[in-house]
């Protein structure tokens, strides 16, 4: 059983809020294309635009940047922080 959380009247528009259980359920039923990205934030399915090669780069070095920090602070910890 599906039941909202929250909902809201907007000018006579019922605005549903997914919990993140619901949005996997729905992602794994197929519910949406595959190709499509989409993210979920406050509730709300929001379409995303893909990332751009220098977005992706800049994603992937402050990402490298990050897990090296971690294992200099931590250690032979580091790995299993950065893994959760």
């Amino acid at each position: 059983m599906v039941v909202a959380t929250k909902p809201k009247i907007d000018e006579g528009v019922w605005q549903y809020r997914w919990t993140r259980a619901e949005y996997e359920k729905a992602v794994e039923m197929g519910l949406f294309h595959a190709e499509t990205r989409l993210e979920l934030l406050d509730g709300e399915i929001i379409e995303t635009a893909a990332q751009d090669s220098l977005h992706s780069t800049g994603v992937q070095l402050v990402q490298d940047a990050l897990r090296d920090v971690a294992q200099r602070l931590c250690g032979a910890y580091a790995n299993a922080l950065c893994a959760g």
